[in-house]
């Protein structure tokens, strides 16, 4: 009798806990930060740190070499002379999870990341983000849900967007000295 009650009370649990549905993912766009003057999605800061432009840019480089796992063919531009970096990286992004849990992918976006470094402080800005399709496809549109072509992946898209500036910003940020970011035009 015990051993039935047993089986029957680990059974009701099993079942139950394969019973429950998964909940919908948050396809919510996050607030996106986006250029007044250029209408993009871009991400910026200015960091003040310690250290001769020279410096902050080999920092800055050497971060890039470690960062990237092709870095050579992200790095697009080394001015040395100007202090000056511009990285074109890649992401993927993934469609949100079916009914089973399961991600496939939703293609990939394309970035442009520039660093520009001055004594005792740098700038980084992250833009141009574009969807890989046959014709140039910028992810601004994503953020338009009034468009005929607005899918609702597209804010699950838009967030693992924002979650990857935040990540690379981050990074640099870290590399660099762990220096915070002041919003600041007076670059």
């Amino acid at each position: 009798m015990k051993k039935q009650f047993f089986t029957f009370v680990l059974m009701s649990l099993v079942l139950v806990a394969f019973g429950q549905k998964k909940g919908k993912p948050d396809l919510t766009a996050p607030e996106m930060p986006v250029d007044q003057t250029t209408k993009l999605i871009t991400y910026t800061g200015v960091v003040q740190q310690q250290g001769t432009s020279e410096e902050l840019y080999n920092k800055a480089l050497n971060w890039a070499k470690s960062y990237f796992k092709n870095a050579e063919r992200v790095i697009k531009t080394k001015d040395a002379t100007n202090h000056k970096l511009v990285f074109h990286p890649l992401f993927k992004v993934l469609n949100p999870p079916d009914r089973k849990g399961i991600q496939t992918m939703g293609g990939i976006v394309s970035y442009f990341m520039t660093v520009e470094c001055r004594d005792g402080r740098y700038k980084f800005t992250i833009n141009k983000f574009a969807w890989k399709q046959p014709s140039y496809y910028p992810c601004e549109k994503w953020m338009d849900t009034t468009a005929g072509t607005y899918q609702k992946r597209f804010g699950f898209f838009l967030q693992q967007l924002d979650k990857e500036a935040n990540k690379v910003s981050t990074d640099l940020k870290k590399a660099m000295g762990n220096a915070t970011a002041k919003k600041n035009d007076n670059w």
